[in-house]
């Protein structure tokens, strides 16, 4: 990336770049932009949709999405498995770096904001559970750990976990990132909406999916008018 947009400032100079992204995208930008070493200095606007900025329980919860697909009511299994692989295609690929407090993560987060970019942070609180429906799952958790090896060994993590997994609560994640480990100290321009991981993606957009297009385009024409 930084390559990229190197070789786009040699060929256009006086051009500023605006960078959308989505979910770990967001952290890819900002290895960039962030690393002096490697800001080729054009970016002028970088707007995050879902990013993980303080990482994902989900990271390290794949096998444990399996158990909660079964675990599920049965009409919301499908609604479950979604997550699942979601989980094991994207998260999961960088599931060390992106554990929360993770060396990437703490490296990262530790640096200043690039002061000649304007940040903007979207956040979802459309995710698959409610509170009731957690707790439930913990309880199941325990009454399953009698008839199955694997959640006997795994059973006290699992339920820490849960206790901890904010990114598939309604009003607190959007089924992958959870607000609170979505926010950056220093970014000051943050909305929440109620979207989910994959809302962003919808055509045609309804609700709070077409907001948060609104607001991202008047970002981008905002960043476009001359200072």
């Amino acid at each position: 990336m930084a390559g990229e947009l190197s070789a786009y400032a040699q060929k256009h100079p006086d051009h500023g770049v605006s960078l959308l992204t989505h979910s770990m995208g967001g952290l890819v930008a900002r290895a960039v932009i962030e690393d002096p070493e490697l800001d080729p200095g054009n970016v002028r606007q970088l707007i995050m949709v879902c990013p993980p900025n303080g990482g994902s329980r989900l990271a390290h919860f794949g096998f444990a999405l399996d158990l909660a697909e079964h675990m599920a009511d049965p009409r919301r299994r499908r609604e479950v498995g979604l997550l699942a692989a979601i989980a094991e295609d994207g998260l999961s690929e960088a599931a060390a770096d992106l554990v929360p407090e993770s060396p990437l993560l703490h490296e990262l987060n530790s640096r200043p904001r690039n002061p000649h970019v304007r940040y903007s942070i979207f956040l979802g609180t459309k995710a698959v559970f409610t509170r009731a429906q957690m707790q439930r799952w913990r309880e199941r958790a325990g009454q399953l750990d009698s008839r199955n090896r694997w959640l006997r060994f795994f059973g006290p993590r699992f339920r820490r976990w849960l206790d901890d997994l904010d990114e598939l609560v309604h009003g607190q994640g959007d089924g992958v990132v959870a607000v609170r480990r979505g926010r950056l100290d220093g970014v000051e321009d943050m909305t929440v909406l109620h979207v989910s991981h994959l809302d962003v993606l919808q055509n045609p957009p309804e609700g709070d999916v077409l907001k948060l297009r609104r607001m991202i385009y008047q970002r981008l024409l905002d960043a476009s008018r001359p200072q």
